[in-house]
């Protein structure tokens, strides 16, 4: 797939529409190719090495670093575009990508560490409390086994989340560690699974390394802070302002939202040419599936616009200088996690109008909702604990979710 023919200043930086346009071109070399991941276990270092042609990991790093330090939707979009061609690939770039605008929550030595000599390097992560964190003089000691890695075999370093045991009564801190690739081991096949299998979401062990201080940033801060100078320590976008459970819940979403949109053109690529078999009618003209396919693709339509809505609400709260209030964060948590909610009904609608072709193996169709399901599973997408939450916060209860 050669990029280069989209626009002629692929090397430069490209506007954010050309950007999107890269995305929409992968898309039927993606889709060739997204069963054979799920397969291997893993995405391609080829599909990688498509995704950095087409500068999608730039999108959100900062430009000082050689990023294009674009909108957080420029990027909710292209991986929109990308895992309606392959979902794997979409989550691997949204694991990777997200971490670029991360990167700007810390101090700046550590973006001089990570691509001072290489601006390409790529970083995984493991968010959940799987191993122990110590406080240390000048830092922090880790051990343990951190799961979910996805996309760690193209990661040279780690984000890695820890509690940290603060004063009787306090919270308990949340802390997000950086760690480099010589400081942890990737464990083998660890991800067996129904759906996302490409992702090649592995372990990553630790044995007492040391993380010095200025290599953590702090997600209990980031939330009490309500984002009023996270990010704009050290840099001057907006963009950098977004509290990071809007940043990663809206990347999610997209994904997920993403999957679905393949998804519907898969089932109207299908339907267009199927036929019923007694009488050889064409099934496009049945209303029934006509209207079928109408609400699915209001639900995919609505998911994205309520992404769209997240973003823009967001930052107009930040390019105005003003915090993003506490119940407006709850509301688009919520909202993410109701988009990929939107996505998967969808899904369900079209799988079951699909018939029996659309349970068969070899059918897309089957593939596409296994993923879609698969995604819905991620923590930010736990609807039940953040719409409840968002409905309390309208209701006038106090915001009982760390929404940072």
């Amino acid at each position: 797939m050669n990029l280069r023919d989209l626009d002629a200043g692929i090397g430069a930086v490209p506007t954010e529409q050309q950007v999107i346009q890269r995305a929409t071109a992968l898309v039927p070399w993606l889709r060739e190719r997204a069963v054979s991941l799920e397969l291997a276990g893993q995405v391609s270092a080829e599909n990688i090495q498509q995704l950095r042609e087409a500068g999608f990991f730039k999108i959100l790093q900062p430009r000082a670093f050689g990023g294009y330090e674009m909108s957080p939707l420029t990027f909710y979009r292209v991986l929109q575009e990308v895992a309606s061609g392959c979902p794997s690939t979409a989550w691997v770039l949204m694991v990777l990508g997200v971490h670029n605008w991360e990167m700007a929550l810390l101090d700046p030595r550590c973006a001089e560490e990570v691509w001072g000599s290489d601006p390409e390097v790529l970083i995984s992560s493991s968010y959940g409390q799987w191993g122990q964190c110590e406080a240390v003089e000048g830092g922090y000691r880790l051990n343990g086994t951190w799961r979910f890695s996805s996309g760690c075999d193209h990661g040279q370093w780690a984000f890695l989340g820890g509690l940290i045991g603060r004063g009787e009564g306090e919270m308990p801190d949340h802390r997000v560690f950086l760690v480099p690739r010589s400081d942890y081991q990737i464990a083998g096949e660890s991800w067996k699974v129904f759906g996302l299998q490409g992702t090649g979401s592995k372990s990553l062990v630790l044995k007492d390394v040391f993380v010095p201080a200025y290599r953590t940033h702090s997600l209990v801060e980031h939330f009490f802070q309500q984002g009023s100078d996270v990010g704009l320590r050290h840099y001057d976008s907006p963009y950098y302002r977004v509290p990071f459970g809007v940043a990663f819940g809206s990347a999610v979403a997209s994904v997920v939202v993403g999957m679905a949109k393949g998804m519907l053109d898969v089932y109207c690529a299908q339907m267009q040419v199927r036929r019923v078999n007694e009488t050889q009618a064409a099934i496009s003209e049945n209303p029934m599936v006509q209207r079928r396919v109408n609400l699915a693709d209001t639900k995919v339509r609505s998911a994205r616009n309520l992404i769209r809505d997240v973003v823009e609400g967001g930052v107009e709260y930040l390019a105005a200088g003003q915090p993003i209030p506490m119940e407006k964060r709850a509301q688009y948590v919520a909202d993410a996690a109701s988009a990929a909610e939107f996505a998967s009904e969808a899904s369900v609608l079209l799988l079951r109008g699909s018939g029996g072709k659309g349970i068969m193996l070899d059918n897309l169709l089957q593939f596409y909702f296994r993923s879609i399901q698969a995604g819905c599973n991620h923590i930010c997408m736990d609807l039940d604990k953040l719409g409840v939450n968002a409905g309390g916060t309208l209701l006038g209860q106090p915001n009982q979710v760390i929404v940072s």
